[in-house]
């Protein structure tokens, strides 16, 4: 009967210890310090080829482009002709050399009706081949304007360049125009007034 009580007791003590160390893991468990988050530095992210290629692309800028301005060489001395006409000019209802000029500057500004030392000097420019009027006609023969030759060779009867006909002794002096050669021929003396030359208009 003692063994039996004394074996109960031993049971129920090691039941209590086992009991207790139990407890014992479980506040030991307790009392373990909870994780924590490590914090992770930011580490920059390398921009991508893409990126880098965009941003090392320089803006499109303008590029100035000089307009061309058009040349007028200073020599130039012929700068075209009046349609054909008579001895007797009559250009911006003017009558005579002062017409002539008059039509030629409104045609061509700052020019006047060429004399013919002026077509001598176009021709030796090289400015007359392939001559034309203002209407696009080809020139073949000019009045000679000459204010140191006689009245009655400059088709006057008041000024200069008035005269149309061929029956009170005025006449007129010409040069005729290889317009291919751009040449002149020489001069004609008592060209009859009432035929059709050209007026040529210089600078």
């Amino acid at each position: 009967m003692t063994s039996t009580r004394f074996l109960a007791v031993a049971a129920a003590f090691v039941l209590v210890f086992g009991l207790i160390g139990c407890g014992s893991d479980d506040d030991s468990n307790n009392n373990l310090p909870n994780p924590t988050a490590t914090a992770v530095p930011n580490t920059p992210v390398p921009p991508t080829a893409e990126a880098t290629a965009t941003e090392s692309v320089p803006s499109p800028t303008s590029t100035f482009i000089p307009t061309a301005t058009p040349v007028t060489t200073a020599s130039a001395i012929f700068r075209g002709a009046l349609p054909q006409t008579n001895g007797r000019f009559s250009f911006q209802a003017t009558i005579g050399i002062a017409g002539a000029e008059a039509e030629c500057d409104v045609q061509f500004a700052g020019s006047h009706a060429c004399t013919v030392q002026e077509l001598q000097a176009a021709a030796a420019a090289g400015e007359l081949s392939g001559a034309q009027d203002i209407d696009g006609n080809d020139i073949s023969e000019f009045w000679a304007i000459d204010p140191s030759r006689p009245a009655v060779d400059q088709c006057e009867v008041s000024v200069p360049w008035d005269y149309a006909t061929a029956h009170t002794g005025q006449f007129a002096d010409a040069v005729a125009l290889d317009a291919s050669a751009g040449t002149l021929g020489a001069l004609r003396e008592d060209t009859i007034c009432a035929t059709q030359k050209w007026v040529g208009c210089c600078m």
